[in-house]
C-alpha cells in the first residue's frame, strides 16, 4: 500500500468519523423532537394517508466535498476539494412512510489545498428508497438509501506536488454502491416544504482515463439545503379538511 493511499485512507477515515458523528447527534436530535411532539396534548387518530401514489419534486443547492482515491495510486482531494453543486429528485410515495426516487446532481469542485491550478467536477445519478418519519405534522426527519452511477472529471494538468502529480486528468466513471442521506422538513403548508440534509456517497471508479491504476474506493460528503413540492398533496389536504369541517356538528 503506497504513503499516497494510505494518507488518503486516513483522511477518509477520519472524515467519516467526524460525519457518523454529526449524523448520529443530528438523527437523535431529530427523533427526539418528534417523540416530545407526539407525547403532548390529547391523543389522536391515525392522520391520513397523505404520500402513497403522490408525486415529490425537489430540488437543492448543495456543497460537496471528496475524499478517498481516484485510483489505487492517488488521491481524488490531492487535486480537487470543496465546491457548490445542485440537486434535484422526482419521488412517488409507495405506502404511509415509504417512497421510491431517482436523483440527479453536479457539482463544480474547487482547487485542492496542495494544487491551486487544479480541479474537476462530478456528476451523480441514483435511485433510492426513502423512509418518512413523520406524516400529517409540519415537521418531517427522513432517511434515504440508495446506488448508482458516477461520473467525475479531473484536472491535474497544473499538479506541482508529488500526490498530485500521480493523479491522471481525464474522466472517471464509477459506481456509487452506497448513497445514505438523513435531512428534516419543515411544510408551512401541505404541499410545500423546505430543510437540510446531509449525504455521503461511497464507490468505486470502475472505468478511468488511459494510464490511470485500478479502482479504488471513493467517497463524496455533501451538506444542502432543499425545497419539496407535492402538487397533489394540497388538493387532499384541502379535500380531507372539508371533509372533517361537513362532519363537525354545527351549534
Amino acid at each position: 500500500m503506497t504513503p499516497v493511499f494510505r494518507r488518503s485512507t486516513a483522511r477518509l477515515s477520519t472524515r467519516l468519523a467526524g460525519f457518523a458523528a454529526g449524523v448520529a447527534a443530528f438523527s437523535i436530535g431529530s427523533v427526539a423532537s418528534a417523540l416530545d411532539d407526539s407525547l403532548e396534548g390529547t391523543p389522536r387518530a391515525a392522520a391520513p394517508d397523505e404520500l402513497a401514489g403522490k408525486l415529490i419534486l425537489r430540488a437543492g443547492a448543495e456543497i460537496v466535498g471528496p475524499v478517498g482515491s481516484a485510483s489505487s495510486q492517488a488521491a481524488v482531494d490531492d487535486v480537487a476539494g470543496s465546491g457548490f453543486g445542485a440537486a434535484g429528485s422526482v419521488g412517488i410515495g409507495i405506502g404511509r412512510h415509504a417512497e421510491v426516487s431517482v436523483q440527479g446532481g453536479w457539482a463544480k469542485l474547487g482547487a485542492a489545498s496542495r494544487c491551486d491550478d487544479c480541479g474537476g467536477s462530478t456528476a451523480r445519478g441514483s435511485i433510492g428508497l426513502t423512509y418518512h418519519l413523520a406524516q400529517g405534522v409540519a415537521f418531517d426527519p427522513w432517511a434515504r438509501f440508495g446506488a448508482g452511477y458516477r461520473n467525475t472529471v479531473l484536472d491535474a494538468d497544473g499538479a506541482k506536488s508529488r500526490g498530485a502529480r500521480e493523479v491522471t486528468t481525464g474522466t472517471y466513471h464509477g459506481v456509487d454502491f452506497a448513497q445514505l442521506s438523513l435531512g428534516t422538513l419543515w411544510s408551512p403548508v401541505s404541499a410545500f416544504g423546505f430543510g437540510p440534509y446531509l449525504e455521503t456517497d461511497l464507490g468505486s471508479y470502475l472505468g478511468r482515463p488511459e494510464g490511470a491504476s485500478e479502482a479504488s474506493i471513493y467517497a463524496f460528503f455533501t451538506f444542502g439545503i432543499q425545497v419539496q413540492l407535492m402538487p397533489s398533496r394540497g388538493g387532499a389536504a384541502t379535500a380531507t379538511a372539508a371533509r372533517s369541517a361537513s362532519s363537525t356538528p354545527s351549534f
